[in-house]
């Protein structure tokens, strides 16, 4: 039987997330979104710090546009919850999103949340910034695991982007997580495509429970709808790669 290639079943994920729905969140919460966006495309902090990760040749397993896309969700939640307007969104969105880039710097070491809070911590102090938003960073990447105790923080600055970096990290097991994600770690760990298809109905447990674990309120409204449609995609393509390797047997 032949293996099929991670290249072939990329392909084929892709063509499954192109007919998959698009998150009500994206949908009703447009003037958010649009904010992170244009932060994170002009802030000179924000792009320093991107600029430092793309030097980085994807050297921390999920990848740059892994730790892009939680960034900008996480600064779109920001948004929703505070307000587009309020004084200091634009400011927590910044943290925020440099929370998202950094948050899985170590993602390929044991105890990622914890050694990419430490790593964070020491970039951040190479390139100076506030205090406060220093602190608030590494402890919202401390508290990004799932199904580890939550550390908690009484600032409600560093609560909010903790409580955001979160959720936008798992928004990431929706869609996105069966459309470039897992690809991006079987191809970084040389994992083959039929060890992961063997093992695929263990996996799924682990995010379905991720439906009861969101922080803010924008993200128990909306992160449920994500991991229901990630799994509805995930079905789609586990049913196509099957396929494709039974008929080439």
């Amino acid at each position: 039987m032949r293996n099929i290639t991670i290249q072939e079943a990329r392909l084929i994920a892709r063509e499954a997330g192109l007919q998959a729905d698009t998150p009500r969140f994206y949908r009703e919460n447009e003037s958010s979104v649009l904010l992170s966006e244009t932060i994170y495309n002009t802030d000179e902090t924000v792009r320093c710090y991107r600029d430092y990760l793309a030097r980085q040749a994807d050297d921390f397993g999920h990848g740059l546009s892994h730790s892009e896309l939680v960034a900008l969700d996480a600064g779109a939640i920001i948004a929703a919850e505070m307000g587009d307007t309020a004084a200091g969104t634009a400011n927590t969105i910044v943290v925020a999103q440099t929370a998202g880039l950094l948050h899985d710097i170590r993602r390929k070491e044991p105890n990622h949340a914890e050694k990419s809070a430490e790593e964070a911590d020491r970039i951040l102090e190479r390139y100076g910034i506030k205090a406060d938003h220093r602190a608030a960073i590494v402890a919202a990447i401390r508290n990004h695991e799932a199904f580890k105790e939550e550390i908690p923080i009484t600032d409600r600055m560093g609560g909010l982007v903790s409580n955001a970096l979160y959720d936008a990290d798992k928004f990431r097991w929706g869609p996105d997580n069966f459309v470039v994600t897992l690809w991006d770690m079987l191809e970084f760990a040389q994992i083959d495509v039929r060890r992961m298809l063997a093992g695929y109905h263990k996996s799924l447990e682990g995010i379905k429970r991720i439906r009861e674990t969101f922080r803010t309120q924008t993200g128990r409204r909306y992160g449920p709808e994500f991991i229901d449609i990630g799994l509805a995609v995930g079905d789609v393509i586990y049913r196509r790669l099957m396929e494709q390797q039974e008929s080439s047997s």
